[in-house]
């Protein structure tokens, strides 16, 4: 495809390129932008719900915009595949900076490298964006250090894709209950992210990539994770003990959500040497307060002296030499430090600490499930690909909606509506949805399954021959 154009850009050169999906960089014909297009094969969807899951992540995607998350631009779907047209950052991953350049990142600088993947996912959890291929392999990195998590790392099908294919690259990343039971979680993205820092500080994932996949997956579901120093003796104490319990098995103990993750691991521990430093200053300001005090009351410098005043002053000191004497801490009657009372008070929140985290993680995995699910009522956007001679009018009597729609749709208030567009020219438009033939299914009995005319689908799909247009695995337009 080097060479072609799509929409406004022309494709230069491939980046990337897997069973899944081709990677390749394009640049605006006027312009010079540059961008990432991201080709997805025909075939690559198993079944109408995979296909539904990708859809619903890609919705989700292009409804964010965040300074640590690829921006998505634009999606054009034809008989070649589907194509995301995502920002263009280079090719350097946050993996690839760590294997080739810098091995262990020094934690000064590591963790505002983490702070920024840290805010981006959890920006994208409160979008309902959980459970993606999230890994250093699908974070890039810019050559300025700004870390961009890429499309792929949020989007569900896709990690479910690799998992069926027991990918190496993902099943290091994973929390164990993803890998036994499919979950999703908030939960299973910390345990990912705390994978990513674990490789960033160490200079190595917590398991070994070149292992055979099912002993890398037991390896995983085992959990026997070495402490980072043992890798990078200068890794600090704290920073070891935030990451690991963003590891743990069980994933009632790891960090509630990834801002919890990111503000335990990025807390300065100066903030007491410089509360400390304060007190240390208030404290001299005030022994210099007494000395001149003092020095205002030396008979050298007072010719009066008030010696009743002396008189109390020594009652005084005498009265708390005597309290100190008889109320040292020895001499009072030591204090159990909590009763039985206490001890079941502390067993009743800790229950209601788990309690109330199981219940997160059930709502959490019916949210997900909401969005798995289904996405039949909704209106989808298709983009119409201009063939020569088209008309904004034209197209919109094909998809049987109104010209002023689709003006306001693509932005196009003052084109006339017999105007003729550019042919290859994306046009927005609204549809019921994508649909996939099934074997024997007639054009009639689909009109009837999604209520429409079936006069409506033959305009609308151009179709001529029913019997060679309408064939199992042939997808078809089901307009409004």
């Amino acid at each position: 495809m080097i060479g072609e154009q799509l929409l406004n850009y022309r494709i230069e050169a491939v980046i990337a390129e897997t069973p899944f999906f081709t990677t390749y960089r394009a640049a605006h014909t006027q312009y010079a932008k540059q961008v990432m297009i991201r080709h997805i094969r025909p075939g690559a969807f198993s079944g109408e719900m995979q296909r539904r899951q990708f859809d619903e992540s890609i919705r989700l995607l292009s409804h964010i915009q965040h300074p640590n998350i690829l921006t998505f631009y634009d999606y054009v779907e034809n008989e070649a595949g589907i194509f995301l047209f995502l920002e263009y950052v280079g090719t350097q991953t946050l993996h690839k900076f760590i294997r080739q350049t810098s091995g262990p990142i020094p934690e000064a600088k590591a963790l505002p490298l983490l702070e920024q993947l840290l805010m981006a996912l959890a920006y994208a959890h409160k979008h309902q964006l959980v459970g993606g291929a999230l890994c250093s392999m699908e974070v890039f990195m810019t050559d300025e250090g700004q870390l961009k998590i890429s499309d792929l790392a949020l989007n569900l099908y896709y990690a479910q894709y690799l998992l069926s294919q027991s990918d190496n690259t993902l099943v290091a990343y994973q929390a164990p209950e993803r890998l036994a039971t499919g979950l999703v979680s908030i939960a299973g993205d910390v345990y990912a992210a705390g994978a990513i820092a674990y490789e960033v500080l160490t200079g190595k994932p917590p398991f070994d990539l070149q292992l055979a996949p099912p002993a890398l997956s037991q390896a995983v579901a085992e959990g026997h994770i070495a402490p980072l120093q043992t890798h990078y003796p200068a890794v600090s104490d704290k920073a070891q003990a935030v990451v690991l319990q963003a590891l743990a098995q069980d994933s009632q103990q790891r960090w509630l959500g990834a801002d919890a993750f990111r503000q335990k691991l990025t807390s300065n521990p100066a903030e007491a040497h410089t509360q400390a430093a304060a007190s240390h200053n208030t404290t001299s300001s005030q022994k210099k307060q007494k000395n001149t005090q003092a020095q205002a009351l030396d008979p050298a410098n007072t010719r009066f002296v008030n010696l009743p005043l002396y008189v109390l002053i020594g009652l005084s000191v005498l009265s708390l030499v005597f309290w100190m004497t008889y109320n040292t801490p020895s001499r009072r009657t030591p204090k159990i430090a909590y009763n039985l009372n206490d001890t079941l008070s502390i067993k009743r929140t800790r229950d209601s600490i788990r309690l109330a985290r199981q219940m997160q993680q059930k709502a959490e995995s019916l949210q997900v499930a909401k969005l798995m699910e289904s996405k039949k009522q909704l209106i989808e956007m298709y983009m119409h690909k201009v063939r020569a001679g088209e008309t904004l009018n034209s197209i919109a009597q094909r998809y049987a909606l109104p010209v002023d729609s689709l003006r306001s749709l693509n932005d196009m208030a003052q084109m006339p509506a017999d105007k003729k567009l550019e042919p290859k020219m994306g046009i927005r438009v609204y549809i019921k949805t994508k649909y996939t033939v099934r074997k024997g299914e007639t054009l009639a009995a689909i009109a009837q399954r999604f209520n429409v005319n079936r006069s409506v689908l033959i305009r609308t799909n151009q179709i001529v021959d029913e019997a060679q247009d309408i064939t199992e695995g042939k997808v078809i337009i089901i307009p409004l």
